[in-house]
């Protein structure tokens, strides 16, 4: 259960007990009656979510210390568009000029039209970096076309001539928006495409009163290229806390050790993939 559950609906406060019931029922579905290792990453970030932890551990949850704690870049939407382009990292303001002259243009939506497009970018994209898929796409369509209209993904197509050549998938929870999925067509490279559609969706959040534009994972130490582009686009206004999971619940030792020797095989697969 990735950025989840879902337990504070828009605009009222936050109770707990809410949650704690989730954290109940969840593991009586998953790890009583079907024998699995139930994982939660929740959400929320160290810094005033000292309750949530000790809810957790409560609960029956046990941090999971094999698994590191993943860092993400937040951007505070609050200040002006002049102030967020004024705090912008010199190479990464430096780009977005460039990628201003290239005549793009951005196609947005919720449509499950788009989206199909968007997952083309993907795909391209997972084969020029020859990686494997950590998540399914065609998975995330099939979602993106079941959810009701107030809770689909906004997507956005960063387009030269008409053909798209970047795009992301966004989801908003309550007033934090998640870069989910982004990619950049072979095509987008050359054109800062990536740099045209944050800067641009970055803008939209803001106009739909979005308070935090949270850009997901980084890693300086493998990703450093991801990093610095978050980074660079985060500038002064951004800051970089720590997620608080992950959580677990597992009754079953084997099912522990098989989804612990899954997670390896693919680390190493990975790399062995980036290698060749």
């Amino acid at each position: 259960v990735k950025s989840g559950p879902l337990w504070q609906p828009r605009g009222t406060r936050k109770d707990l007990e809410i949650l704690r019931q989730m954290l109940r029922e969840l593991p009586r579905v998953y790890v009583i009656e079907r024998g699995l290792l139930l994982r939660i990453f929740p959400a929320d970030i160290e810094g005033g979510a000292a309750a949530l932890p000790a809810l957790f551990e409560e609960e029956g949850f046990q941090r999971d210390v094999e698994v590191p704690t993943c860092q993400t870049v937040v951007i505070d939407l609050s200040y002006s568009l002049e102030e967020l382009r004024g705090s912008l990292r010199p190479t990464w303001r430096r780009n977005l000029v460039l990628s201003e002259r290239n005549n793009l243009s951005i196609r947005h939506g919720t449509s499950t039209e788009l989206f199909d497009i968007f997952a083309t970018l993907y795909r391209e994209r997972l084969t020029r970096k020859r990686r494997v898929a950590t998540v399914s796409i065609d998975r995330f369509l099939e979602i993106q076309r079941d959810l009701p209209a107030a809770l689909k993904m906004q997507v956005m197509l960063c387009e030269f001539r008409g053909e798209p050549v970047a795009g992301a998938a966004v989801p908003c929870f309550g007033k934090t928006a998640l870069n989910l999925l982004s990619a950049t067509g072979e095509k987008g490279l050359n054109l800062r495409a990536s740099y045209f559609l944050q800067w641009r969706l970055l803008q939209w959040l803001k106009e739909q009163g979005c308070r935090f534009y949270d850009l997901d994972f980084i890693d300086p130490q493998n990703y450093p290229g991801i990093t610095q582009f978050k980074s660079g686009l985060a500038g002064r206004p951004g800051f970089t806390p720590e997620y608080l999971g992950p959580f677990e619940s597992c009754g079953r030792s084997v099912s522990r050790v098989s989804v612990n020797v899954g997670i390896r095989l693919n680390i190493a697969y990975q790399k062995m993939k980036r290698q060749f």
